[in-house]
């Protein structure tokens, strides 16, 4: 019996994972609010119910129409009771009752055949329980100052409670449908009953229902109810919650929180564009965002009640959809017990440019009819401080000269390029109009980099040129294929040419980074193509000897490539490709060959290697094999001197046969 229960959990468990797979995109999040960088291999991979459901989301398992969500916060703050609904309705349930029995079908004699069953149901909905208590919550709660986040925080500290998952649903299995019919259980004794995967035309799922009133009458709801665990809030006077909303759309969470005297929101921000792909470049936004300068696009939006007992519920609308995807959004909202601070002017921040410093781009003279992003919303948002947030001030730039200065939707700032210096000005202004007052920059292109040779040389020649009326330079180059820069410093006054080593590169093409610095600039790193190449060498291969044994002829010798890369070794014979080259560390050798295989003579056999740039050297040996063909010679010596006699006539002949063996060599056919 007991092996029999085993089987049959199993079996269950089987169908769960499958039908999970159903919905889950196969990816992990790299980012603040996930900093695991293990990818799970989700439901269907190795590894306990435990590891392959602690890297997904309800919304994973259950892809809903709408659902609400209740967290009714303990005055204890260290649990929550938890309970929701979703409903899942028209084409959605008839998606998501069609892939069920299609990947049923590999499991249970019953599945994949069009019809859903009673048992096939309770099937999944008993494993759910199970995966969703190991299930990602969406939600971080802290308590201390409020942060975004950063190095060494992990927002993903609530848990569900071991054994609290329940989840029921209704009308999975509408028990009135019109072509409802019996099934045989899988338990005996229990009633079994199941109805077409695909609802007929007129979706006639509910007998009593009138069709003519256009209700969904195939839709289905499901209810969870389980218990949170919080571990991150210790004294709730300061606190801030944070929602993973990525993905996440027509859904609404509501937040009881206990009473707490003067407890209010201080600050709330929804932040767009998280980037959750796998392909993730320097130029994406991974970091966690400064708090108050989050940029949002509106289309989440919360409400913020205060009860009776003198408690908060605070309500959230994420709307986050799946078509936004790699893109992801967070919100987070702080609360405290904090008096409300005094609207004060912004400020400049000590990493905001000091005022009449220089602003270096890195644009080249080829591109002065463009455009160039000079400042990103990361930069920017880090020089202002004010109590209501950074994305809330009106940030306004203009230029000395004619040159035009806009912001993005992203709030980054661009400029026409021009080959002239010119002065940039900014300030903040807060909602109550309160300024941070001017800071003016100069702005332009420092330095313009070429070089005389396209093909990498050793050391290789960049000519700088430096543009007038900017301060003495402190210039830092270096050249790069992969990982970081490895820079030579240089300060020049006038422009010039540095040479620079090119020691360690591998064929390909190379880029130029440029680090300028000095008194009172700000500090530019950037990358150039100059389109210079660094060209492959072929490899040198080197013969040690060639020997034979018996009828088989070998060779062995040394071979390397300047370039490091691997190399690939060709056999010819007579013009041929014959056989496999063994190489063993630097060192190659032919296969024995069997010379008795080709006609009497003389062959041409050539060993070539190619590194992976296809650039080929080849050695070449000519093989004669013309001995294979000739029998050694053959001595019989015979003893004829007899004295005093004459020779019979038998031993005379034996005599001559002897002289005939030593004078005659026959050759082989």
């Amino acid at each position: 019996m007991a092996s029999d229960k085993l089987a049959h959990n199993m079996t269950l468990l089987c169908a769960f994972i499958v039908f999970s797979m159903i919905f889950i995109p196969f990816h992990i999040d790299k980012n603040y609010l996930n900093e695991e960088s293990n990818k799970m291999e989700q439901l269907g991979g190795d590894g306990s119910i435990e590891e392959q459901c602690s890297a997904i989301t309800f919304e994973d398992i259950f892809e809903y129409t709408e659902a609400e969500f209740h967290f009714n916060i303990n005055d204890d703050w260290e649990t929550a009771d938890v309970s929701a609904t979703a409903w899942i309705n028209w084409t959605m349930a008839d998606v998501v009752r069609e892939r069920l029995d299609n990947y049923l079908g590999e499991i249970f004699p019953s599945g994949g055949d069009g019809w859903l069953s009673t048992d096939e149901r309770d099937a999944v909905m008993g494993i759910a329980a199970d995966c969703i208590e190991h299930t990602l919550t969406r939600i971080g709660i802290r308590d201390g100052p409020a942060h975004r986040g950063g190095i060494g925080v992990d927002w993903r500290n609530t848990t569900w409670e071991s054994n609290s998952i329940d989840v029921s649903e209704l009308n999975g299995i509408p028990s009135r449908h019109s072509e409802i019919r019996d099934c045989e259980s899988w338990n005996p004794g229990n009633q079994c009953y199941e109805v077409p995967v695909l609802p007929s035309n007129d979706r006639d799922c509910d007998t009593d229902i009138d069709s003519s009133i256009g209700a969904d009458e195939c839709r289905f709801m499901l209810f969870l109810n389980s218990t949170m665990i919080l571990s991150g809030v210790s004294n709730p006077d300061s606190f801030s919650i944070v929602i993973n909303a990525s993905n996440m759309s027509n859904a609404e969470l509501e937040f009881n929180f206990p009473p707490v005297s003067g407890l209010r929101l201080d600050m709330w921000e929804e932040c767009e564009n998280r980037y959750l792909g796998e392909d993730i470049s320097s130029s994406q936004n991974t970091e966690s965002p400064l708090r108050g300068s989050c940029v949002g696009d509106g289309s989440s939006n919360f409400t913020l009640e205060e009860n009776e007992d003198g408690s908060i519920s605070y309500t959230i609308y994420p709307n986050s959809y799946r078509s936004n995807w790699p893109n992801g959004e967070d919100i987070f909202a702080d609360f405290t017990t904090a008096p409300i601070p005094v609207d004060n002017p912004p400020i400049w921040t000590e990493k905001a440019p000091n005022n009449n410093s220089w602003l270096p781009h890195s644009s080249m003279p080829s591109t002065y009819d463009g455009e160039i992003m000079w400042a990103n919303w990361n930069q920017i948002s880090s020089w202002f401080d004010d109590e209501s947030g950074v994305s809330n001030l009106n940030i306004i730039c203009i230029s000395s000269t004619s040159e035009t200065i806009w912001q993005n939707s992203d709030r980054s700032f661009w400029t026409t390029v021009s080959p002239f210096l010119y002065e940039i000005t900014c300030e903040g202004i807060d909602l109550s109009g309160q300024t941070s007052g001017n800071r003016t920059w100069n702005f332009g292109s420092p330095v313009a980099l070429s070089t005389p040779e396209q093909l990498l040389q050793d050391p290789h020649p960049i000519f700088i040129q430096i543009s007038d009326y900017w301060p003495p330079l402190m210039i830092s180059i270096a050249l790069v294929q992969a990982g970081p820069p490895s820079f030579t410093q240089f300060s020049m006054e006038s422009s010039g040419f540095v040479n620079m080593s090119s020691i360690g590169m591998i064929p390909g093409p190379v880029k130029v980074v440029l680090l300028i610095e000095g008194e009172n600039i700000n500090q530019l790193i950037s990358e150039y193509d100059l389109g210079i190449i660094k060209e492959s060498t072929p490899p040198s291969i080197s013969v040690i000897e060639s020997y034979w044994v018996d009828s088989k002829w070998s060779a062995r010798g040394q071979f390397s490539d300047p370039d490091g890369e691997d190399v690939s070794f060709f056999l010819f014979i007579g013009g041929s490709e014959m056989g496999e080259i063994l190489v063993s560390g630097n060192s190659w050798r032919t296969p024995s060959l069997n010379f008795e295989l080709w006609p009497e003579g003389e062959h041409d056999v050539i060993i070539k290697g190619c590194d992976s740039s296809s650039k080929c050297f080849e050695v070449s040996l000519v093989v004669n094999n013309t001995h294979l063909y000739v029998e050694e010679q053959e001595v019989i010596v015979t003893d004829t001197k007899q004295e005093n006699s004459i020779p019979s006539v038998g031993m005379l002949t034996t005599v001559l046969s002897s002289a005939g063996a030593l004078m005659y060599t026959r050759r082989r056919e």
